[in-house]
């Protein structure tokens, strides 16, 4: 599709909108996305098929109906290049359409939107209206937000919401809180361990991370390098920089394992592509003693002896 296509689409959307919006029609159902049932799926099989196009025209239909999930889908399509040009504004008056007729998941991206550009009170709005249809992330979103303002209580009922959904993220965010001993509650290691394992077996690359670090330290309790080894393993490969870092030191060391100098360079390597400094440091270490080696086994003295 075009970009002046996309344009003009994007365009007729909001014309579309607007009459359907200033016509009197009530906005009070309050979480009805009305986007027919396959509508979704139908969609993904066009852009598979290469025809995003029909995709786009299939959901622009659905949308001039007053459908708010048609909306965010469209918004999904501009936001992710899905057969279209990327355009982040295109994306953001999509996903505010969307919110307006009902789409919760509409909601939670334009309130995460108008945060960024610093409208709080509009992305309040729109994230607790997410909330009421029953939306998990905009509840953590939430909690993040009253947790910064400095609203413990606020940012715990929001946070209580988000683990009832059992929302990974928001497992860490509750270890972190028993790190930490913030939002009033007080600081327990053991309790944020078990909420960062929660994290972890869910794939938050930060709570194994975080796991490492526990057993690497003992705070919990338990001391086991192998153990931390594992979990800086894991946390490295789900592109935790830091942790690539951790992992390289210890196989450059041999804590917990044996030295493994090729694996530690591998994964010293790609933090250092990720702009670790520290994991620069320790990879110009490994070879200053690979040249310090070769240099001793180059020697005449040693040959002679």
């Amino acid at each position: 599709m075009s970009r002046e296509i996309s344009r003009k689409v994007i365009r007729r959307l909001l014309e579309v909108s607007a009459v359907f919006l200033l016509s009197g029609m009530s906005l009070l159902h309050a979480c009805e996305s009305k986007l027919p049932p396959g509508a979704s799926a139908r969609a993904d099989e066009f852009i598979k098929e290469g025809k995003a196009w029909k995709a786009y025209g299939a959901m622009n239909i659905e949308a001039s109906k007053g459908s708010g999930g048609a909306y965010r889908y469209l918004a999904t399509m501009l936001e992710k290049g899905r057969g279209v040009e990327r355009s982040a504004l295109a994306a953001r008056q999509l996903n505010w359409m969307g919110s307006q007729y009902h789409d919760a998941d509409a909601m939670f991206h334009a309130a995460k939107d108008f945060y960024a550009r610093g409208h709080r009170n509009d992305g309040d709005d729109l994230a607790e209206r997410a909330v009421r249809c029953g939306h998990p992330e905009a509840a953590l979103l939430l909690a993040e937000r009253r947790a910064m303002e400095g609203r413990a209580s606020e940012a715990l009922t929001f946070l209580t919401l988000a683990i009832e959904a059992s929302l990974p993220r928001a497992k860490y965010f509750l270890a972190e809180v028993y790190d930490k001993g913030s939002l009033g509650l007080p600081k327990d290691y053991e309790r944020a361990f078990y909420w960062y394992s929660l994290a972890a077996k869910d794939g938050i690359a930060e709570a194994k991370s975080a796991m490492a670090y526990y057993f690497v330290r003992g705070l919990h309790g338990q001391q086991d390098d192998l153990a931390a080894l594992h979990w800086y393993h894991e946390a490295a490969k789900g592109g935790h920089v830091d942790s690539m870092t951790a992992y390289g030191w210890m196989l450059m060391t041999g804590k917990g394992a044996s030295v493994d100098i090729g694996e530690a360079s591998y994964y010293l390597s790609l933090a250092a592509k990720n702009g670790d400094k520290q994991a620069a440091k320790f990879l110009k270490e490994i070879k200053m003693k690979r040249d310090e080696r070769i240099q001793l086994s180059a020697s005449p003295a040693l040959k002679n002896d």
